[in-house]
């Protein structure tokens, strides 16, 4: 396996810059610092998260990087509309049309938009899909590994 002695100069000063450097702020987020993520994050239409991270470190010691600023958009900070009785209605419906050939996560990003899969799975897991005889939750297994078909392509 190769190690850093085997990579090219400008990979590991990348590593250092991005990763490693002492002026990486690697805590995490306060919830002053969200906000004004959300603010700047809003003011670049949540698109040049390089800009916004330096626009979040300016004035600061220590900077974010764009990835930490990206995956704290994503994880705690950028808006998600709620899902409302006919969504999970829909929800349901789409999951048992698909449930053997497990095409849900296309499917169903089709129609609730703005969402990721796992928010759509997790809503699926707690509130929609009904329990079995057991109490316990129903698994949706995959289909088995194919090709692609001609109409699927």
């Amino acid at each position: 396996e190769a190690g850093f002695a085997d990579r090219p100069e400008h990979n590991i000063k990348s590593i250092y810059e991005q990763v490693l450097h002492a002026t990486i702020d690697d805590t995490p987020f306060s919830r002053a610092e969200s906000k004004a993520l959300a603010s700047v994050a809003a003011a670049h239409s949540a698109r040049d998260w390089f800009a916004i991270a330096q626009d979040l470190s300016r004035g600061k010691p220590k900077r974010r990087t764009a990835w930490a600023c990206l995956s704290q958009y994503q994880a705690n900070v950028r808006p998600t509309p709620r899902f409302d009785k006919y969504q999970d209605q829909v929800l349901a419906s789409t999951v048992d049309e698909l449930r053997e050939h497990f095409q849900l996560v296309a499917e169903v990003m089709l129609q609730f938009g703005p969402r990721t899969s796992l928010q759509v799975a997790k809503r699926y897991r707690q509130s929609v899909r009904d329990p079995d005889e057991s109490g316990a939750s129903a698994p949706i297994r995959p289909a088995a590994r194919r090709r692609w078909t001609v109409a699927e392509d």
